[in-house]
């Protein structure tokens, strides 16, 4: 059973758009930023991953420094082998210097597929 994943965080003063570069500049797009090795294309790579069936980065309206990632996976297997990517690891890792406070994250069951 495929299942969602809701991960919300608050950027850290600063960090908004740091985040949301790593998270959406393609490979393809060469960006501004001060190291542009540091930018990871997790959306994009997320997308093509085996298992993978939705992948959602949105932006808080009322809070432009509230970030939420939604992620469909196929099964646990797909969602494990996400989570041993390079770019996700790597990312991961920057998370205490990027976000303040906790990571959020919820597990649904999807129960019924709108296609």
């Amino acid at each position: 059973m495929s299942f969602i994943l809701v991960a919300t965080m608050l950027a850290a003063e600063g960090k908004t758009e740091e985040i949301i570069k790593a998270l959406l500049v393609p490979k393809s797009r060469p960006c501004n930023c001060a190291d542009p090795s540091a930018i990871l294309p997790i959306v994009e790579d997320s997308r093509q991953e085996r298992g993978c069936l939705q992948y959602q980065f949105s932006q808080a309206q009322d809070d432009p420094r509230r970030i939420m990632i939604w992620e469909e996976y196929e099964s646990d297997e797909a969602f494990e082998e996400h989570k041993r990517g390079k770019n996700f690891m790597a990312f991961a890792a920057r998370l205490d210097e990027l976000i303040e406070g906790e990571l959020s994250l919820k597990r649904f069951n999807v129960l019924d597929r709108f296609h």
